[in-house]
Order: structure tokens, then C-alpha cells, then sequence
């Protein structure tokens, strides 16, 4: 089975992910895609080099014709700084990794936050789905993929390397629920990609665990170097106890069996795949544990051990127990 040209090595990934950017910002003038093209520019430098100008003049131009009242907001931000001035800032504490992104902090609410009960409630399509037609525009790839269809869509405020969103059989309108054939997918998919990408990895977050949209998705990125895969950590055969309860999985059916262990007890969750390996996190529902006030959200990101601060002051404040307690708060009684 022939593997997609973007996904046969990292350098086509890279190239093809730039180039993707620059199209959209050429051919739609709208403040979205300019927003999209922006927010994944300033979160790495080496995208935002070549694109700096094209993006400077497009803000320039939407100062005087923007009609889209529901960016307006963040606009007004981006306009009254400079898009230079909204860089991503990335800093360690300890073993842990936290960024600063301005423009994600201007972005409107999203529903991620919203309380939730069980792990899975039905798919809405009256409701915001990736098969809307305006995100074709927003479709880095789309095609078949070792034997099912998927598209991967640029995420709007990334927020790790070369972030993606990889929708399986949307056209089938399945809601944030995994199934045992999925996580199978996503195995193999690992397995096979690997050799091209070694560095691809994949992340899920189930319902109840901030699945910012009701139809099955999955996140990619291109690093294996999360805080969560350090080799100290008792779960990789370390000495030190991490934070927030986890299993790591060398099997691939014996990981499936705890995620529906999972979903017998209907325990909220966050997995990261990597190739021939898995972190299994069971956490707090959404809603019910309020995440602090210096973080966006506590999704599969800040689970493995990077946050994304709400705040220049927060970023420079925050101390190596902050983050350590704020993880300790998300476990459950739910036992591995």
C-alpha cells in the first residue's frame, strides 16, 4: 500500500506544511485564513521568515476592510501590536515546557470547556463538525490513508510543532469516541509512517478530557520529546513518581483493553502515540476540576507536560510545584 507523498519523510512534511500556508494566505484574503496562517508563522520561526511580508501587508489591508465581526476582537489585538510582536516564547522549568502564545490567548472561547457527562454523546450536525465546508480551505492533505479516507487540517492556534488535525471517515459523522479498530488504525499508522517520520506522533482527547470538537479527530505533531516520555519517569523504567497517574503501553491490545477499561468506567482520558508505544492518562472530567488560572486548558498537552500560559507575567512566575500540583489535582480514583 502506497504511503501519501507528504507523509513519506520529514522533509516533505516540513515542505509541504509551508507550502500549504502560503497558498492559503495567497489565494483567500479573508481574516480567518489570515488568523490560521499567522498563529502557525509566529509559533515557529522558520515558517514565519518567508512569510512576514505577505503576512504584514495582508493585516495592513484587513485594518481598513475586516468584516468579520467574530475575529474582530483578536484582530483589534493583532493590529494594536504587530504581528512581531506576538511570537511565540518557549522556556523551560525544570523538566517541564511552557510558551507563551499571544495570539492563542486573544482567540475566542471555545466549548472545550464545557461539562460533559459519560464519554460520549451523540454527533451534531447542526453543531461546528470538520466537515463544514469553509475548513476545506484549512486542509493541509486529504485522500486515503492505509485504507481509510482521513484529511489533516492545519490547526488554527498551534501549539506544538507542526500541529495537525487528522479526521478519519468524516463523511461517516462519528462523534470523540474511539473504537478498538481506531486505535488499531493508529498503531499501524505509527508503525508504518515511522520510518519516513520518526518523530510523528499522535494524540487523542476523549470526550470529557477537552475534545474541542465532537467528531473523531486525532492531533499530530512531529517530536517524540514531550516531558511525559522523559526516561526519569517511573512509567519509562525511571525512579521518579510523574505527577499525574500513567501507563505506558509496549502492546498494542493490552493498551486497548485499559482504554476500555476506561470506557466501562467512563473515566475521562488523554493518550499519546508513539511509534509501538502509548501513554494511557485517566483525569479529572472537564468542569469539574478547574484547571488554574495561568493555563488555557488541561488537555493532552499540558497532561504530558507542557503548558501553554496565559501570560507573559504567568510564564515568567511559575514555579516547578505550580505545575507539579496542577497535575497532581487532575487524578482520579480510578485505578490502572
Amino acid at each position: 500500500m502506497s504511503i501519501p507523498v507528504l507523509f513519506n519523510n520529514t522533509n516533505n512534511f516540513k515542505q509541504q506544511f509551508n507550502q500549504g500556508l502560503a497558498r492559503l494566505l495567497a489565494e483567500d484574503d479573508g481574516l480567518e485564513s489570515s488568523i490560521l496562517v499567522l498563529a502557525n508563522a509566529l509559533f515557529d520561526k522558520e515558517i514565519f521568515a518567508p512569510l512576514a511580508p505577505a503576512l504584514k501587508q495582508r493585516f495592513t489591508q484587513l485594518a481598513t476592510n475586516n468584516t468579520d465581526a467574530h475575529y474582530q476582537p483578536l484582530f483589534e489585538q493583532i493590529a494594536a501590536q504587530g504581528i512581531e510582536a506576538l511570537a511565540t516564547v518557549h522556556q523551560q522549568q525544570g523538566l517541564w515546557e511552557l510558551q507563551y502564545n499571544p495570539l492563542r490567548s486573544f482567540r475566542p472561547a471555545r466549548a472545550s470547556a464545557a461539562k460533559t457527562v459519560g464519554l460520549q454523546t451523540a454527533f451534531n450536525p447542526e453543531g461546528f463538525h470538520f466537515n463544514k465546508p469553509f475548513l476545506a480551505k484549512e486542509t493541509l492533505w486529504q485522500g486515503e490513508l492505509m485504507g481509510r479516507d482521513a484529511k489533516l487540517l492545519y490547526n488554527k492556534f498551534p501549539f506544538v510543532a507542526l500541529h495537525g488535525l487528522l479526521v478519519l471517515d468524516a463523511s461517516k459523522q462519528r462523534p470523540q469516541y474511539l473504537q478498538g479498530h481506531d486505535h488499531s488504525y493508529i498503531w499501524q499508522l505509527l508503525s508504518e509512517l515511522s520510518e519516513g517520520l520518526p518523530d510523528l506522533s499522535i494524540a487523542y482527547n476523549s470526550y470529557g478530557a477537552y475534545a474541542s470538537v465532537n467528531h473523531l479527530h486525532f492531533q499530530t505533531f512531529i517530536r517524540k520529546d514531550l516531558p511525559i516520555a522523559a526516561e526519569c519517569w517511573q512509567h519509562n523504567g525511571g525512579d521518579k513518581v510523574y505527577p499525574l497517574a500513567c501507563q505506558v503501553y509496549e502492546d498494542k491490545d493490552k493498551a486497548w483493553q485499559a482504554v476500555q477499561d476506561l470506557h466501562a468506567a467512563k473515566q475521562p482520558y488523554n493518550l499519546i502515540y508513539l511509534a509501538q508505544k502509548v501513554y494511557v492518562c485517566p483525569r479529572q472530567r472537564q468542569g469539574t476540576h478547574p484547571h488554574p488560572e495561568w493555563s488555557h486548558a488541561f488537555a493532552w498537552y499540558e497532561v504530558s507536560g507542557g503548558f501553554s500560559c496565559t501570560s507573559k507575567e504567568a510564564l515568567r512566575d511559575l514555579s516547578t510545584r505550580q505545575i507539579e500540583q496542577s497535575l497532581e489535582g487532575l487524578n482520579t480514583l480510578f485505578a490502572m
